[in-house]
C-alpha cells in the first residue's frame, strides 16, 4: 500500500505476509473483518435519529456513486447508513454496470465524547478521507491492508466529513473503524454518521431492492442481480413449540405485524382453510424434547440468609434482556430495532410459543430449526430460565385464541396438503 497520510498496516492475506505496525489492531482485525467484511453491499438498516434532531440531521451518508462506461457516465445517488463494502466481483450498487467506479461520501461524523481520535481504513483501492477540512487517511493499494490516522481531539459535535473511494477494476474492499475516550478500536456505528436533512432524497430504488431482499421474492420468481435469498424458517418442529391458535390467527391475517417485519405473504385465507393448513403442518411435526440438556447447578456460595437460586426469575430475565444485546436485533415495546433485516419484534411473543420453548431454543436454536439466524450468547442455564420467564411475560392483551387443540380430522390434513401445495409455501 502507498500513500501520502496515515500508517500503513498489511493483514495476513493467502500466501503473503505481515507486516505488523499496530498490533492491538491487527489482533482485532479477524473479528471485525468476519462479520463486517459479508455485509450485502447495500446497507439495509439505517439507524433511527432522535426526533428532536430530525429537522436538521438524517441518519447515514450521502453517498454519490460515479462510473465511466465509454462515452456515457452512470451517476447514482443514495444513503448509506455504514460504511463497510466488500466488492469481491459485484457492482457497487445494482444500477451500475461492471467496471471502475468511484464513489464520494459526504455528512457528519457524530463524536459524542471529548478527547483524542483515530480513525482506521481497511481498504483495497484508493481512499481519501478528510474530517474538518483535515487530510486524516490517504492511500492507495491493490491488496488488502490498513490505512491508521494520527490522533486528532475532537469535542462533542457533528463534524464534516468528505471520503472518496475509487477502484480501477470494479473490485475493492472498505471498512472504517474508529478509537476514542472510553473505547478500543470498533467499526463506526451507524448512529454516528448523519447528513443535512434538506439533502435527502427519495431513493425508492434502494427500498424497493430492499423489500425483495427481505420479502425473499426470488424465492418463488427469478430476479437478475438478486444473491440467493435465505431460507424461511423450518416447520418440522411446530407440534410443542408453536401454539396452533396463534398460526391460524396468523393465516388468517388476524395477527399481522407491522409492515417493516411483515415476511409472509397474505394468501387471504378463511379461518377452515386456515385450520386445515395448521392441521396437516401439526400431522406433520416430528417429536422433539424440549427438556434443556444442561441443568441448573446451584451456586456454592448466596448472599446471607438467601437460599440459592434453581429456578428463572422474570424481573432478573428482564435486566438481562437489556443488557445483554438482544435489542439490536429484536424489538420490545418501543425499544430496540425495527427493521426489515432484524430479528422482528417480541411484542406478543408469548402468545406464539408454548412455554417449553424458550428455554430450549435460548440454549439450541439449531434442535428447533435448523436454518436460524440467532447468535448464541455464553449464558449460564440459569441465566436461559431467566430470560425464558421474562419472554413468556410478553404476551398482547387482545390476542385472539383458537379452539384448536392440535386434533384434527383426516380430512382437514388432507385439504391442508393440498393448500400447501397450491400455494407452494415449501419455497
Amino acid at each position: 500500500m502507498t500513500g501520502g497520510t496515515g500508517e500503513i498496516l498489511l493483514i495476513h492475506e493467502p500466501g503473503g505476509e505481515t507486516e505488523s505496525m499496530n498490533q492491538r489492531l491487527g489482533r482485532l482485525s479477524t473479528v471485525f473483518l468476519v462479520g463486517y467484511l459479508l455485509l450485502p453491499q447495500l446497507v439495509l438498516a439505517q439507524a433511527r435519529l432522535p426526533a428532536e434532531l430530525d429537522d436538521e440531521y438524517q441518519a447515514g451518508l450521502l453517498a454519490d456513486f460515479h462510473a465511466k462506461r465509454g462515452n456515457a457516465t452512470e451517476l447514482v445517488q443514495r444513503v448509506d447508513s455504514r460504511l463497510a463494502f466488500s466488492w469481491p466481483d459485484a457492482t457497487p450498487d445494482p444500477r451500475i454496470t461492471p467496471g471502475p467506479f468511484s464513489v464520494t461520501w459526504s455528512g457528519y461524523l457524530m463524536s459524542q465524547v471529548q478527547g483524542p481520535y483515530r480513525l482506521a481504513a481497511y481498504v483495497k483501492g484508493q481512499l481519501q478521507l478528510k474530517l474538518n477540512d483535515q487530510l486524516l487517511l490517504d492511500g492507495k493499494t491493490s491488496e488488502s491492508g490498513w490505512l491508521v490516522s494520527k490522533p486528532i481531539e475532537l469535542p462533542f459535535d457533528w463534524h464534516p466529513v468528505h471520503i472518496t473511494y475509487r477502484s480501477g477494476n470494479g473490485t475493492g474492499k472498505l471498512v472504517l473503524y474508529w478509537t476514542g475516550p472510553g473505547f478500543e478500536w470498533e467499526p463506526i456505528d451507524p448512529r454516528q454518521w448523519y447528513h443535512d436533512a434538506n439533502r435527502t432524497g427519495t431513493d425508492t430504488f434502494d427500498r424497493g431492492y430492499q423489500l425483495v431482499r427481505a420479502m425473499r421474492c426470488n424465492q418463488c420468481h427469478e430476479i437478475p442481480g438478486q444473491p440467493p435469498a435465505a431460507r424461511g424458517p423450518a416447520l418440522q418442529h411446530l407440534r410443542g413449540t408453536m401454539d396452533p391458535g396463534w398460526l391460524i390467527g396468523r393465516l388468517v391475517s388476524t395477527h399481522q405485524p407491522a409492515p417493516d417485519q411483515r415476511r409472509m405473504p397474505d394468501f387471504d385465507l378463511n379461518r377452515p382453510q386456515a385450520e386445515a393448513i395448521a392441521a396437516y403442518l401439526w400431522s406433520q411435526s416430528k417429536p422433539l424434547s424440549l427438556e434443556p440438556k444442561e441443568k441448573v447447578k446451584p451456586a456454592k456460595k448466596s448472599k446471607k440468609g438467601e437460599k440459592p437460586r434453581t429456578r428463572g426469575e422474570a424481573q432478573a430475565g428482564q435486566r438481562l434482556f437489556m443488557t445483554s444485546g438482544c435489542l439490536a436485533c429484536h424489538q420490545v415495546d418501543k425499544l430496540g430495532a425495527e427493521n426489515l433485516f432484524g430479528g422482528g419484534s417480541l411484542n406478543g411473543i408469548a402468545d406464539k410459543r408454548t412455554n417449553d420453548f424458550f428455554a430450549s431454543w435460548l440454549e439450541s436454536p439449531q434442535r428447533i430449526n435448523p436454518h436460524h439466524r440467532m447468535p448464541r450468547f455464553q449464558l449460564t442455564p440459569l441465566e436461559r430460565l431467566d430470560l425464558a420467564e421474562y419472554l413468556k411475560t410478553l404476551s398482547s392483551a387482545g390476542n385472539e385464541q383458537s379452539d384448536f387443540d392440535g386434533t384434527f380430522t383426516a380430512q382437514q390434513v388432507e385439504q391442508g396438503r393440498e393448500l400447501v401445495q397450491k400455494y407452494r409455501c415449501t419455497s
